[in-house]
């Protein structure tokens, strides 16, 4: 059983610190190139769209945290990038991702939404009951992590009232 823990334990750590290394060179790499474009729109959104797909590829290759590593590309890139550019690049490279996130998520909703009706029908009660079941499973586990994480909501950078907690919960 110890080796098995132990291969656990390997796998985690390669995962983990993997994705941050590679997450981090990306980041300035990007952050590099980025800085020689000065004042070039497109092609700062460019290499921040390029730096992300080759971030996710680069880690699904070498099986490590694709989403560790893009969020640490994340991290490094937005740290530097504002001294890199000019303002007006940075204004358009951060309404391009806003809109990216956008579009994302509601395809995101529209095709769960297309998938459960698929699959899902409603058609008698114990399934109407199941799906009732999980929504309220749903709230509780998410008032649960509120509670948990409520005094490090509160004390972090922007603080937290009980009121946006209410609004969190529901």
């Amino acid at each position: 059983i110890y080796n098995q823990i132990g291969d656990i334990i390997l796998e985690i750590l390669y995962k983990t610190i993997g994705g941050v290394i590679v997450g981090n060179i990306f980041g300035k790499i990007c952050i590099y190139i980025s800085s020689e474009c000065w004042n070039e729109n497109i092609l700062v959104i460019s290499i921040s769209i390029t730096g992300c797909w080759g971030c996710f590829f680069i880690a699904e290759s070498v099986n490590i945290s694709s989403v560790l590593t893009l969020i640490m590309f994340g991290l490094e890139y937005s740290k530097s990038l504002k001294t890199c550019v000019t303002q007006i690049t940075y204004d358009s490279l951060y309404g391009f991702w806003g809109f990216f996130g956008y579009i994302t998520n509601v395809l995101i909703f529209v095709l769960s939404g297309v998938i459960i009706t698929y699959y899902f029908t409603i058609s008698d009660l114990p399934t109407f009951l199941n799906i009732f079941y999980l929504y309220i499973i749903i709230h509780i586990a998410r008032l649960l992590s509120i509670i948990v994480l409520y005094p490090c909501l509160k004390n972090s950078g922007y603080g937290i009232t009980i009121k946006e907690c209410i609004i969190l919960f529901w």
